[in-house]
């Protein structure tokens, strides 16, 4: 054979290799990304089960939190209400007069 034969043969044969070493390595690659994807898949469905209880924990946190809060804040109005009737000092024996306003018998709004 020929000089010329000889190199289209051996080109020939590492097309050949070059071609079935292009495919396994994309057969590689989409193997190894599918299983990445798998464990990805897996580890968020782990971390999703494990932060759902957190999550609900946290909310239950704040949703007591926010109803000491308004309990708070509707004790605090319904004592400044008391105040400023006069029902808290009532036991003392103290008028409305105490808190700088005139007594609940006095009506001081103009008629017309």
């Amino acid at each position: 054979m020929g000089h010329l034969t000889d190199d289209m043969t051996r080109l020939s044969s590492e097309i050949g290799t070059l071609h079935r070493d292009r495919q396994t390595f994309l057969h590689n690659l989409q193997a190894g990304v599918s299983a990445m994807r798998e464990e990805f898949c897996t580890a968020h469905a782990k971390m999703a089960k494990r932060t759902r209880g957190e999550r609900r924990a946290f909310v239950s946190a704040i949703r007591r939190f926010v109803a000491d809060l308004l309990t708070g804040f509707a004790d605090d109005i319904q004592g400044a209400h008391r105040a400023w009737a006069g029902t808290s000092f009532a036991s003392a024996g103290t008028t409305g007069a105490v808190l700088g306003r005139p007594d609940k018998k006095h009506n001081f709004r103009k008629t017309r």
